[in-house]
């Protein structure tokens, strides 16, 4: 946006006029046409979620002192929500320390008031999530006529896992389910392979996943030699060593090996939420990601939140079940169930 003249030595901004939407998810403010006067910016001092990409509040409460003359309009009229959901809106931002403030309100009818829940955890949330819905359905509601809403992604998980087990179909709006984001599947992976050490598929999936230098050409090889001797892939890999074709790839091979030895272990000596735990660990993955956080990849946190939700739901399958509580009916558990996702009238699930 700004440029320095060589003659003056001086900085110069091109444009003349600015618009900024969304003021407060920018994470600069020094380099605007201050001199012209021409810069509207709007933003919502009662939110900022986007503060790891560098966005700061700060850009809204002191712009006023950094371009002394601003005119400041609030937008307080809400077109789409009624009253009642304003009115509770405004008790709980009231609250917040550093804002400007605002009073919203609307011409729309007062509404159905707010009812609130205090959940004793996440399962309990879910579970009268799942008795308004049964109530509403009983008084002749359906299905479409309700909608969850939730902020992070790692939310939608125990709500997806309750709806499943308690059989009320759902979809998930403007993204995947819990279980079929990338890093979800590639642990549930790691954690099948465990548990059978015949499941090929899966082993593909996450042999050079975090990246190990194992390539395709190398998996089809072993994939050719487990064929020709009727064992699985996993035991290919325990003798890579023993293998003329796989010279080039012994050690990596054998490293992935000595990984799988570290997780039937924990498996065998420690709860299962550990074993999750573990595997996330000792597989690279959660340093993996870890990484892709410090280079600034804006869905790093996501995913670790994700894998962290993980280890949750484990721990709740443990809980639910107790002493009968095993890998193979984890596994079980979290499959899908066909009546859940072929009917055609669903919960919508949404982030927002």
């Amino acid at each position: 946006m700004c440029g320095s003249s060589t003659r003056t030595s001086t900085a110069t901004c091109w444009w003349t006029s600015i618009r900024i939407p969304a003021w407060p998810s920018s994470g600069w403010s020094a380099c605007l046409p201050a001199r012209k006067k021409n810069i509207c910016v709007v933003g919502d001092d009662d939110q900022s979620i986007y503060r790891f990409r560098g966005a700061t509040i700060e850009n809204i409460l002191n712009f006023e002192r950094i371009f002394p003359g601003t005119k400041t309009i609030r937008l307080e009229q809400n077109y789409r929500s009624t009253s009642n959901i304003l009115n509770a809106a405004n008790c709980v931002i009231q609250h917040n320390t550093e804002r400007k403030g605002k009073t919203l309100w609307t011409r729309n009818d007062e509404g159905d008031k707010v009812q609130v829940y205090t959940a004793e955890n996440e399962q309990d949330e879910a579970m009268h999530i799942a008795d308004v819905i049964g109530e509403h359905l009983k008084e002749g509601g359906h299905l479409a006529d309700h909608a969850v809403l939730y902020r992070m992604n790692a939310q939608s998980a125990p709500i997806e896992s309750y709806f499943t087990r308690a059989g009320i179909p759902h979809k998930i709006v403007g993204g995947q389910r819990f279980n079929d984001r990338k890093e979800v599947k590639d642990i549930h992976s790691y954690m099948s392979i465990v548990a059978n050490a015949r499941d090929d598929v899966r082993l593909r999936r996450i042999i050079n996943e975090p990246a190990r230098k194992i390539g395709n050409t190398t998996v089809d090889v072993i994939a050719d030699l487990a064929a020709q001797q009727g064992i699985s892939m996993l035991e290919v890999i325990s003798h890579a060593d023993a293998y003329a074709k796989l010279s080039r790839a012994i050690m990596p091979l054998l490293k992935f090996w000595q990984i799988y030895e570290k997780l039937q272990e924990s498996l065998e000596t420690r709860t299962l939420d550990e074993f999750a735990q573990d595997v996330i660990e000792v597989t690279g993955y959660k340093a993996m990601l870890e990484a892709d956080a410090a280079k600034g990849h804006e869905d790093a946190a996501d995913r670790l939140q994700n894998l962290g939700q993980l280890v949750n739901n484990v721990k709740n399958y443990c809980d639910q079940h107790g002493e009968d509580a095993s890998l193979e009916g984890y596994l079980e558990d979290i499959a899908p169930s066909s009546a859940t996702l072929t009917a055609t009238t669903r919960v919508p699930i949404r982030w927002f």
